[in-house]
């Protein structure tokens, strides 16, 4: 049986938007509550945001996933992308530590709409 998409059209995460997202390691290992390896990936996320013209104004790392919000600063911003990378540059930060540990495929998101009010 084929997967269903169930993404939002990439144009919707572009711009200036705010976007929650929850990842999760594969089969839920309990990683991130290791403080050596939380601030290993804080550089990493902060990083994959600015290099996509986002911000993030929030995140919670919890033992096997991780919350975080990601805010496009420009019309050129991409929150999915922004995710995309994170997970990505730190899929080979767990590869490079040997561990085995990686990143479950998806994701689950939300768009934050202007007329949705979450911390202002």
């Amino acid at each position: 049986m084929a997967e269903r998409n169930h993404r939002l059209n990439s144009n919707v995460y572009r711009g200036q938007i705010t976007a929650a997202f929850t990842a999760c390691l594969y089969d839920r290992t309990r990683l991130l509550a290791s403080k050596p390896i939380v601030e290993a990936l804080v550089p990493l996320l902060a990083k994959a945001a600015v290099q996509t013209g986002c911000t993030v104004p929030i995140y919670c790392f919890m033992p096997d996933h991780l919350h975080v919000v990601m805010r496009g600063t420009t019309i050129a911003s991409n929150t999915k992308m922004a995710l995309t990378k994170f997970k990505s540059d730190s899929g080979w930060w767990f590869y490079r530590q040997g561990n085995g540990f990686k990143w479950q495929k998806d994701y689950w998101d939300h768009i934050i709409w202007p007329d949705q009010d979450w911390c202002e």
